[in-house]
């Protein structure tokens, strides 16, 4: 068989339609912790999503980047560009949030 009939042939496989909208309402896009971590610290999932992790800011601050001059970009910004020129996601808070590591500080104090 050749190379594209193989490349016809192969399946795709999607997320149901349902673990997707679980997945939406139940974990943070951004920092993947669930809902249930935020609501067992007495911390607010809803403001988590909508102020500390809204998944609109990363795509808007890359566009801010993409908007201003190279040369003029600060040490953050400069990490970033270089990030996001390979690929790469490093730069966004994945698996981490201030607003949960505060509550964790002041238990383990």
């Amino acid at each position: 068989m050749a190379s594209s009939e193989a490349a016809r042939t192969t399946e795709v496989s999607f997320c149901p339609p349902d673990a997707v909208d679980e997945d939406l309402e139940n974990k943070c896009l951004i920092c993947l912790n669930q809902k249930s971590v935020f609501l067992s610290a007495k911390k607010s999932y809803e403001h988590h999503i909508d102020v500390e992790h809204d998944i609109w800011l990363y795509p808007l601050y890359v566009k801010y980047l993409i908007g201003k001059n190279n040369e003029d970009f600060n040490g953050d910004e400069i990490y970033v560009w270089e990030c996001y020129i390979e690929g790469q996601s490093d730069w966004m808070p994945l698996t981490e949030t201030r607003y949960l590591t505060q509550v964790t500080r002041l238990y383990s104090s």
